[in-house]
Order: structure tokens, then C-alpha cells, then sequence
């Protein structure tokens, strides 16, 4: 899923919920990190499991843990 807002944001969404899903999405974040330096933007990853730890392994600049999370987030900066 993917979403582009009014102000320029992107959204991609990608599902963290099963362990087995976080080697598929490190790989998808590999690539999307390369977009995202390009062009500005900070990866935030997020679902039930995702913590520090796996935010780190992912290599996103941030997580949620749940979809008012990330929306409460989608409407202020990042921190990276």
C-alpha cells in the first residue's frame, strides 16, 4: 500500500506482523532507504512485534507499534 499526501509525505505500508516477514522487510527497506535519502524522506516502520531492536536491524529512522501511532505520527516530523 502505498499513499502520497497533500504536503509531499509518503506512506508505504508494509506488515510486520509475523517474525518471518522482518528478512522481507529488511530487504524492502534496503531499497527504499536509497529513494529516501534521495528525496528527503524517513523510514518509519511499525506493528505489534516491532521494537528498538528491530527498528535498528531494519534500519528505519523510526517506529510505531500500532496504526494511531503512526498515524499521530504521519502528522508531525519524524525524529531521526
Amino acid at each position: 500500500m502505498a499513499n502520497e499526501s497533500d504536503d509531499g509525505g509518503l506512506s508505504i505500508g508494509l506488515s510486520g506482523l509475523l517474525t518471518s516477514s522482518r528478512e522481507a522487510m529488511q530487504q524492502a527497506l534496503d531499497l527504499l532507504r536509497r529513494v529516501a535519502a534521495e528525496i528527503g524522506k524517513v523510514i518509519v516502520i511499525g506493528g505489534g512485534l516491532i521494537d528498538e531492536q528491530v527498528r535498528r536491524c531494519a534500519g528505519a529512522d523510526s517506529f510505531v507499534t500500532d496504526a494511531m501511532g503512526g498515524a499521530w505520527l504521519r502528522q508531525r516530523p519524524v525524529p531521526r
